[in-house]
């Protein structure tokens, strides 16, 4: 919002005379400044000395009326983009940033530029191995899933939504209180997420929203081939399905906890859970697998068709299936 008046040279477009301002009058208390584009302005008193108020004053380069950084005036109102870095800019795009990644936490790389100039891009560094990130919450977390490097989604107790845009975490809003163990999306803007009593979740690229769901039973993992083929795992046996535009339950031949879901395709899907049951779904239909474990299964992962790993509730079992 910008509240700043700008003067017209037309007499009947004046405002009450008070202070001569270009071809006109600011009303009483108003200053008179420039804009940009060096025509006269009157500026509210409460916004006097302000970035975003439309003049630019001491101490600024620019002022376009807001404190939107990456539209050629950063968010501080100094200038960005312009080969130079000034003010209180940290970096410009067209300068050579001289600080290693390796003071942003990561093993090699040299930064990027933000867009607004006043801080510095992770995008181009790299790590050789783990790295600890900063916390940003106690809870514990339980499920993540990304859609690319600069698009990763956590889920964990008390409704907890986090998300990393390549440089930082961020909190999300959450529609929900209750815990969240998994997470998937077919893309950026189609991300659900499930967790304890029957909870899903949907985000749109906007929010997330809660959306129908067809069992009170607790949730541990979500996995889809595609937007209109989605499906949930959970206790007693729970198998849900999304074809894009409700859930359904299917017939899933057990009682037992499921933890975890994942498939090469609509016609090779896996789900393991308690008691080392795994199942596979054919596209027509659940069947059970023999196990080589009576352990439970905490998740599955696989490379493509002929390669899936399994791990379990112990930290030193791991099946692969060849």
């Amino acid at each position: 919002m910008v509240f700043v008046v700008v003067v017209s040279a037309i007499t009947g477009a004046c405002l009450q005379p008070g202070r001569s301002c270009g071809g006109g009058f600011c009303a009483i208390g108003y200053e008179c400044g420039e804009d940009e584009n060096d025509h006269p302005v009157c500026v509210a008193p409460a916004w006097l000395n302000t970035c975003g108020n439309g003049a630019v004053e001491a101490g600024e380069d620019c002022d376009d009326g807001n404190r939107d950084g990456g539209d050629g005036c950063g968010s501080n109102c100094v200038h960005c983009g312009n080969g130079e870095v000034t003010g209180d800019e940290v970096c410009d795009p067209d300068v050579p940033v001289t600080t290693s990644c390796v003071a942003l936490r990561y093993d090699f790389g040299r930064p990027g530029c933000g867009k607004s100039c006043d801080d510095l891009s992770a995008a181009p560094c790299g790590s050789w191995n783990w790295r600890e990130e900063e916390p940003i919450t106690s809870q514990a977390l339980m499920g993540v899933w990304q859609s690319g490097p600069q698009d990763v989604f956590v889920v964990g107790d008390h409704g907890t939504v986090l998300h990393h845009n390549g440089q930082d975490w961020r909190v999300m809003t959450s529609p929900t209180s209750a815990r969240l163990s998994g997470v998937w999306g077919s893309g950026p803007q189609d991300v659900f997420a499930v967790g304890e009593s029957g909870t899903i979740l949907h985000y749109d690229g906007q929010a997330w929203q809660a959306t129908g769901s067809t069992t009170s039973e607790g949730l541990s993992g979500v996995w889809g081939s595609g937007p209109q083929d989605v499906f949930a795992v959970g206790q007693r046996g729970t198998i849900l399905h999304h074809d894009g535009h409700g859930w359904q339950a299917m017939d899933s031949t057990t009682a037992e906890g499921l933890s975890g879901v994942w498939g090469s395709g609509p016609q090779d899907v896996f789900a393991v859970g308690q008691r080392g049951t795994i199942l596979h779904y054919d596209g027509h239909g659940w069947q059970a697998m023999d196990s080589t474990t009576a352990e439970g299964l905490s998740g599955v992962w696989g490379a493509g068709r002929r390669t899936s790993l399994l791990w379990g509730e112990r930290h030193d079992l791991a099946l692969r299936r060849p």
